[in-house]
């Protein structure tokens, strides 16, 4: 089966947001305090402008005037195709192995959701466990991933999952 049509299971990050609809900026703002907990949500998080786009849609918002939470899958499913651009977050604070990530261009299509493949980013789910000769999503899939491609150690401390889980 293609990867598109694998089932995965998702979460949003902040569940207030959902008031206004699929892809909205909260309904009501200044009363929704439930994403304040969440760190790249409540530092970034800018009440005066929340508040003047209170329940409209992303799509209709320029960059600058996006919420924090636009990047956490509050845009799950929503009518419309939301373009934004994507920066590692490790990006600037380990730079030897993911400072060579530039910010991307991302296009999510309509009725869609934009997640992280938790199970992925595990090696022993990539390569699969040597243990009892069970092949990793790599070769099941046929990802074209190879191990030479993935970064070790930097200054003597492990960058990677190196167990298999």
């Amino acid at each position: 089966m293609p990867v598109a049509c694998r089932r995965t299971t998702s979460r949003s990050a902040c569940p207030g947001t959902t008031a206004a609809g699929a892809g909205s900026v909260c309904a009501r703002p200044l009363e929704n305090t439930s994403c304040l907990i969440l760190p790249r949500i409540g530092e970034d998080k800018r009440d005066e402008i929340e508040a003047r786009y209170a329940g409209q849609r992303l799509d209709e918002l320029s960059a600058g005037d996006l919420p924090p939470y636009a990047g956490e899958r509050v845009s799950f499913m929503a009518p419309f195709e939301l373009t934004r651009t994507m920066r590692h977050p490790y990006a600037e604070t380990s730079t030897e192995t993911h400072g060579h990530f530039a910010p991307t261009r991302f296009v999510q299509p309509l009725y869609s959701a934009a997640c992280v493949p938790i199970r992925w980013m595990l090696r022993g789910q990539v390569e699969g466990d040597p243990r009892n000769s069970k092949p990793g999503l790599a070769e099941r899939l046929k990802l074209g991933w190879t191990l030479d491609r993935e970064p070790t150690r930097v200054g003597g401390r492990r960058t990677s999952n190196r167990g298999y889980s």
